[in-house]
């Protein structure tokens, strides 16, 4: 990192104010504070210094100004317009930067920065890290409780729809990821082994959906489990779920994946349990057509209900 020698004073006389200031301020009432309450004191100066680090690091980069004239891959030619700055949320807090615009009319896009592409910005208010650590916590739990978290342990306030689109995005980049991948050669004996059915294994799959309101429209809001299941029909061991607010034609993409990893997709034994929704027969047909389609008992009694009522002609 290239920084004057009047600026590397300055970083360090800073971060020395704060260190002592830290080590000065008493704890509550007085006293020194339990653990706690010294765990979060030293993790938010731990904050402010590398806060400041990083500031400085930053601003080490420049402001991408190259002349002016600026040339990008394509070979356009854009002007220099003027200095924009922009605050990007990171790990450990807000840092500015000074960006050099460079503009053409009729250009697409009319505008870049040249420093982006060199930090890696993106076009939102959250830089590379932050966008990881929500992506992360956003797969691994709903999001409210795993913004909470986040926000907790990084000083940000990152939002529900915030966290929505960052997990959408990464997603999507992680899934092109993964199909532009090499994949590696398997001989036929490794393939009919990866599809054959593991005996005595027994597995029951169940299914079910509505639609919710969410705050951009009406979503599907589907949920799956699967669990093992003994020979009397008992449910053994935990349960694992996977849900999703895509349509009904993307179920299947997320649906899939859980059977791979809980193995009921070599199970000798396969129950798919639904509610008789034609959409659940059809996305059983299309992942495990093999399975045995039974509708589940609330359903299925209600239904019995309804063609004894028919049969006997009673309003009740």
């Amino acid at each position: 990192m290239r920084v004057s020698p009047w600026r590397r004073e300055q970083i360090i006389a800073k971060v020395v104010r704060m260190v002592e200031c830290f080590l000065d301020s008493p704890g509550p009432e007085g006293g020194d504070g339990d653990l706690y309450t010294s765990e979060h004191r030293s993790l938010e100066c731990g904050r402010q210094v590398a806060n400041e680090l990083l500031q400085a690091e930053v601003d080490a980069q420049g402001t991408g100004h190259c002349g002016q004239w600026h040339e990008d891959s394509a070979g356009v030619r854009r002007k220099f317009n003027r200095y924009v700055p922009k605050t990007v949320q990171s790990l450990v807090g807000p840092v500015t930067v000074q960006r050099a615009l460079y503009h053409r009319t009729g250009a697409s896009p009319a505008g870049v920065y040249p420093l982006d592409a060199r930090l890696g910005l993106t076009k939102g208010a959250y830089s590379r890290g932050m966008e990881e650590v929500i992506a992360l916590a956003g797969t691994c739990d709903v999001y409210r409780p795993a913004l909470k978290l986040v926000n907790r342990l990084t000083g940000a306030q990152v939002s529900v729809q915030k966290a929505e689109t960052t997990v959408a995005a990464w997603g999507a980049a992680a899934k092109a990821k993964v199909l532009a991948a090499p994949r590696a050669a398997e001989t036929t004996v490794e393939r009919i082994a990866a599809t054959r059915p593991v005996p005595g294994r027994r597995r029951c799959v169940t299914t079910d959906g509505t639609t919710v309101q969410t705050t951009e429209r009406w979503r599907d809001a589907k949920l799956m489990g699967t669990y093992a299941f003994d020979e009397k029909g008992k449910k053994v061991g935990p349960v694992a779920y996977a849900g999703t607010l895509h349509y009904q034609k993307d179920y299947s993409v997320l649906l899939w994946p859980l059977l791979e990893r809980t193995g009921a997709s070599r199970a000798e034994t396969l129950v798919w349990l639904g509610d008789g929704a034609p959409w659940v027969w059809a996305q059983q047909a299309l992942v495990a057509p093999h399975a045995v389609a039974i509708v589940d008992f609330y359903h299925a009694a209600d239904r019995l209900w309804k063609v004894g009522r028919a049969l006997c002609r009673c309003p009740k």
